[in-house]
């Protein structure tokens, strides 16, 4: 047997578990908006998009996973939900979902204070094609948010600028102004 076989019957096994072994009955979630929460460096955050999960129950065969993976997430454990994403990812890449997986799977990524691999997540998310505007915007905003708690000002000050020009009524480019005022002074 090959490897790839392995590690592809260990991650249907693994996704099994995650999805199954909950006592409490799987309801799709739907159009939660996670309260705030503290964030490393930080008072307070929110979440920056609100968390949509429209895909009809039986329809999209990696919904169960998904609003298991955003349940933990919402629970604040964003160590369980990055691992989820990442498997999401591996086992419904091609899904409709799957950008939206990848960008919360950098949010949690920020979250955890890994800013560098938050960074190369939210690059691969500006990479697919079709994205709606918040997400792109969003996916810049904590970009620019990772660049500057890494220290680098010039490359976090270019995509917070980029933010606001590009979205300017978006609520991201709210975020960017404040801190390109706050903390990224010229």
């Amino acid at each position: 047997m090959s490897i790839r076989y392995l590690l592809a019957v260990a991650l249907i096994i693994a996704c099994t578990r995650l999805v199954t072994v909950s006592d409490e009955p799987v309801q799709p979630v739907r159009s939660l908006t996670s309260p705030a929460t503290a964030d490393a460096g930080m008072t307070t955050m929110a979440w920056p998009l609100a968390i949509e999960t429209d895909a009809v129950s039986g329809q999209d065969p990696g919904q169960r996973l998904y609003d298991r993976i955003v349940r933990e997430m919402l629970r604040g454990d964003c160590e369980a939900a990055v691992h989820g994403y990442r498997l999401f990812l591996e086992l419904y890449g091609m899904s409709p979902r799957a950008p939206v997986a990848e960008f919360w799977q950098g949010e949690c990524e920020f979250r955890l204070g890994r800013y560098a691999d938050a960074i190369v997540t939210f690059d691969r998310v500006l990479n697919r094609d079709a994205l709606p505007a918040k997400v792109v915007s969003a996916a810049l905003m904590r970009k620019g948010l990772s660049y500057a708690r890494l220290g680098e000002t010039g490359r976090s000050r270019h995509t917070l600028e980029l933010v606001v020009s590009e979205f300017p009524e978006s609520s991201a480019a709210d975020t960017a102004r404040r801190q390109l005022v706050a903390v990224l002074p010229r």
